[in-house]
């Protein structure tokens, strides 16, 4: 008789050796992370995890694909609901990034002193191919509405959402590059707001959206983000 899998079971145990591994991925580096520390973690044999992953590298392929499947699942929503413009999509989308990483700071902000690492550098890479991938063509059917609309005038729909993609991940590093520098004193929030406002011009140039619609980061974002940060702020 065939035996039957628990596939609830089988997800949740699954993700409990994905959750192990992105904290010891966020704390230690992917590279000084081993497959004895998530069975550790987890508290489990070496035949258990491997009956979900083969290799460490199979950890990472799967705790990429379930950070990028988030913005998928996201991106997937906002461009079926037709009650939403282009330009609303689009910032909505950012909006959402933004609040799931400040709900998860910590994690976030410790995961990021080892991302820009070298230790790192398989993860970053991964994330961004898979992000290539699977987000830029939603991003591209997105601007392709706003074509449509009239809000954007790129000429180059179809290739605007990779170059988007490419945007998205810079700006990214240079916030939290600037989070570290402006927590060392070695840079001001006055910084942060003009790099935000460039990234800003940069995305709304190449959409060939009007000045001022679209909102890669809140204000209020950034307050909360960067707000006593600076040195001489601190206790």
């Amino acid at each position: 008789m065939a035996r039957t899998v628990d596939r609830a079971a089988h997800a949740a145990r699954r993700g409990e050796f994905l959750d192990a591994f992105q904290r010891l991925v966020a704390t230690k580096g992917y590279e000084k992370a081993s497959t004895q520390d998530v069975l550790s973690e987890v508290g489990a044999s070496r035949g258990s995890l491997y009956h979900y992953f083969g290799s460490k590298r199979e950890l990472l392929d799967a705790l990429v694909e379930r950070s990028v499947a988030a913005s998928v699942s996201q991106l997937g929503e906002l461009i079926a609901d037709d009650s939403l413009s282009a330009t609303d999509k689009l910032n909505r989308f950012f909006a959402s990034l933004a609040d799931w990483k400040t709900q998860r700071r910590e994690v976030v902000v410790e995961a990021m002193r080892i991302r820009r690492s070298d230790e790192n550098a398989l993860v970053n890479q991964a994330m961004r191919t898979m992000s290539v991938e699977r987000i830029a063509p939603l991003l591209a059917e997105i601007v392709e509405r706003g074509v449509r609309e009239k809000a954007f005038t790129t000429a180059h729909p179809a290739q605007t959402g990779r170059i988007l993609i490419g945007l998205i991940g810079d700006l990214d590093a240079a916030l939290f590059d600037l989070f570290f520098a402006v927590e060392s004193g070695a840079a001001e929030h006055a910084e942060v707001e003009r790099t935000v406002a460039a990234y800003t011009s940069a995305f709304e140039r190449v959409l060939g959206a009007a000045d001022g619609t679209i909102t890669l980061v809140a204000p209020s974002v950034l307050r909360s983000w960067f707000s006593g940060k600076e040195k001489g702020d601190q206790q």
